[in-house]
């Protein structure tokens, strides 16, 4: 998924990783509190 790193940016790549896993994590406790 992220091929840029011969350029050397992993950190935007992380960046990415994270918000979109925290971004599914506050959607699914938004959806399991009803």
């Amino acid at each position: 998924m992220c091929v840029s790193s011969n350029i050397g940016r992993t950190s935007l790549c992380d960046v990415v990783l994270e918000v979109r896993s925290i971004f599914t994590t506050n959607l699914l406790l938004h959806y399991y509190d009803y």
